[in-house]
């Protein structure tokens, strides 16, 4: 069995961490579009155009947010001292990613494109919305090789299994959006 190497070094402990911050919130962005979008799809008695453009909007926003939050990880390595790379090699995150029948290369590609072509430009004419899986498996992975390689008893238990973070966040924002549907936006806004 391999030995775990140690992190003992201050500063990468605090990059690994804010990496683990991003990916979360990224997680966060990409359940809140989802569910948003669902949600708004499902046929419902009462149509509210001023509810809906909000919620659109927000749904929008996430989405972006959840790309750039990604790339910040995943996307160029130059000048980035939160790149994946700096944890685990290239080669290892894309052969566990093919494994479970991610294509790298086209999750990347998808990812920067949206982000630079329509994040950046809004150029709505060539850009695609990127299927949200490959992205989240690539975070998944991630969390993985580092827990198999890295003895990270110093990283906070809220950050230590990305996969688990996503569950509860897709129960937390589907237990949001049930009681939206039940009360209406005014629930939103009562505390």
């Amino acid at each position: 069995m391999n030995q775990k190497e140690l992190i003992d070094d201050e500063t990468s402990r605090q990059q690994i961490e804010q990496a683990y911050i991003i990916l979360a919130r990224a997680l966060y962005s990409f359940e809140v579009y989802r569910n948003v979008n669902e949600y708004f799809k499902k046929e419902r008695p009462l149509r509210n155009t001023i509810e809906e453009e909000l919620w659109s909007h927000i749904a929008n926003d996430c989405l972006q947010m959840g790309i750039i939050q990604w790339t910040k990880v995943f996307g160029a390595e130059s000048n980035n001292q939160l790149h994946y790379t700096n944890w685990i090699c290239q080669r290892e995150l894309v052969f566990r990613l093919k494994e479970k029948g991610v294509d790298a290369k086209k999750v990347y590609e998808e990812m920067t494109r949206f982000r630079n072509k329509y994040v950046a430009h809004k150029d709505v004419k060539t850009v695609v919305v990127p299927n949200l899986e490959g992205p989240i498996q690539t975070i998944y992975v991630f969390g993985s090789a580092m827990r198999e390689r890295y003895e990270m008893e110093w990283l906070s238990e809220e950050f230590w299994n990305l996969e688990s973070i996503h569950e509860a966040y897709q129960l937390r924002i589907q237990g949001e959006l049930e009681a939206l549907g039940y009360n209406g936006t005014r629930y939103l806004f009562v505390k």
